[in-house]
Protein backbone atom coordinates (compact mmCIF):
# COMPACT_ATOMS: atom_id res chain seq x y z
CA UNK A 1 0.00 0.00 0.00
CA UNK A 2 2.72 2.77 0.73
CA UNK A 3 4.86 1.63 -2.09
CA UNK A 4 1.26 2.22 -4.55
CA UNK A 5 1.02 5.85 -2.24
CA UNK A 6 4.63 6.79 -3.17
CA UNK A 7 4.59 5.93 -6.72
CA UNK A 8 1.38 7.81 -7.06
CA UNK A 9 3.27 11.21 -5.65
CA UNK A 10 6.51 10.74 -7.40
CA UNK A 11 5.03 12.37 -10.93
CA UNK A 12 3.73 15.42 -8.35
CA UNK A 13 6.53 15.79 -5.75
CA UNK A 14 9.81 14.60 -7.75
CA UNK A 15 11.50 13.39 -4.59
CA UNK A 16 13.66 10.75 -4.00
CA UNK A 17 12.43 7.13 -3.76
CA UNK A 18 13.06 7.13 0.31
CA UNK A 19 11.88 10.42 0.66
CA UNK A 20 8.17 8.95 -1.12
CA UNK A 21 7.99 6.40 1.02
CA UNK A 22 8.68 8.02 4.28
CA UNK A 23 5.97 10.72 3.32
CA UNK A 24 3.55 7.73 1.98
CA UNK A 25 4.13 6.13 5.60
CA UNK A 26 3.00 9.09 7.37
CA UNK A 27 -0.02 9.77 5.00
CA UNK A 28 -0.93 6.45 5.70
CA UNK A 29 -0.26 6.05 9.39
CA UNK A 30 -2.46 9.17 9.09
CA UNK A 31 -5.33 7.28 7.81
CA UNK A 32 -5.03 4.28 9.66
CA UNK A 33 -4.11 4.61 13.17
CA UNK A 34 -2.61 8.28 14.56
CA UNK A 35 -3.75 11.95 13.21
CA UNK A 36 -0.57 12.83 11.91
CA UNK A 37 -0.65 16.85 10.66
CA UNK A 38 3.84 17.37 10.50
CA UNK A 39 6.46 16.38 9.17
CA UNK A 40 9.76 16.94 10.50
CA UNK A 41 13.07 17.18 8.53
CA UNK A 42 15.97 18.75 7.39
CA UNK A 43 16.60 17.86 4.05
CA UNK A 44 16.27 20.78 2.23
CA UNK A 45 14.79 18.80 -1.04
CA UNK A 46 11.72 17.55 1.36
CA UNK A 47 11.70 21.23 2.45
CA UNK A 48 11.37 23.19 -0.89
CA UNK A 49 7.97 20.34 -1.38
CA UNK A 50 6.51 21.81 1.49
CA UNK A 51 3.10 23.57 -0.46
CA UNK A 52 3.08 20.17 -3.15
CA UNK A 53 3.33 17.92 0.03
CA UNK A 54 0.35 20.00 2.02
CA UNK A 55 -1.71 19.85 -1.12
CA UNK A 56 -1.14 16.16 -1.83
CA UNK A 57 -1.02 14.95 1.63
CA UNK A 58 -2.06 17.22 3.90
CA UNK A 59 0.81 16.86 6.03
CA UNK A 60 3.04 20.17 6.87
CA UNK A 61 6.57 19.58 6.74
CA UNK A 62 8.48 21.65 9.35
CA UNK A 63 12.21 22.52 9.59
CA UNK A 64 13.82 21.11 13.10
CA UNK A 65 14.44 24.48 14.30
CA UNK A 66 10.89 25.38 13.80
CA UNK A 67 9.32 22.45 15.42
CA UNK A 68 9.94 23.04 18.67
CA UNK A 69 7.41 24.52 21.11
CA UNK A 70 8.44 25.94 24.32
Amino acid sequence: MEYSTAAALAPKLKLRSLDLLHLAYASLISRLEFSISSFVTGDETILGKTDEIQESLNITVTHPDNAIRT
